[in-house]
């Protein structure tokens, strides 16, 4: 997940980035984890994963269940490839029996919300991972090619239990 590293591709996904909010906020989202050097303000971004179910690596439990358990990452960097802030989270799905070929014709989704200073040359590192198989799939891209697009309404997320 290095910026400017070569972009994984075991695990192919998608991903769509756009502003989360028209304001600059002061606080960072609850859940990122910034570098002590990093001030507001920040712009919030909402990064979606989404992931075919049949690329992902399936176990079947005793129960029945259908289980996978993924990690979807998002980094800030700065032009110089220093790391300024993190937002990772981890999913665990289990899905019936007989919920499972239906939800093989859709996609799996995931939002995520990244803060980012707001002035200033940075870049987004969009990474997926597949625990089961240890596939990884990431995507760079900077955020000026995101910043101008018209931003969606998404809630903050509730800080994380203490």
């Amino acid at each position: 997940m290095l910026h400017g590293g070569p972009e994984p591709t075991e695990l192919i996904f998608a991903a769509s980035v756009r502003p989360a909010s028209t304001d600059n906020e002061a606080e960072l989202v609850p859940g990122n984890q910034a570098d002590k050097k990093v001030s507001g303000p920040y712009r919030r971004y909402a990064v979606t994963f989404m992931a075919n179910p049949k690329e992902l690596s399936w176990t079947v439990s005793p129960d029945g269940a259908h289980r996978c358990t993924l990690e979807f990452m998002t980094f800030v960097y700065d032009a110089n490839g220093a790391r300024l802030n993190v937002q990772y989270n981890g999913i665990g799905a289990a899905i019936p029996d007989a919920r499972f070929a239906s939800v093989q014709n859709g996609n799996i989704k995931y939002l995520q919300q990244i803060s980012v200073p707001a002035k200033g040359e940075y870049y987004l590192r969009v990474g997926m991972r597949d625990i089961a198989s240890d596939h990884v799939g990431a995507v760079e891209l900077p955020v000026d090619t995101v910043a101008k697009l018209p931003a969606i309404a998404v809630p903050l997320p509730a800080p994380p239990a203490k």
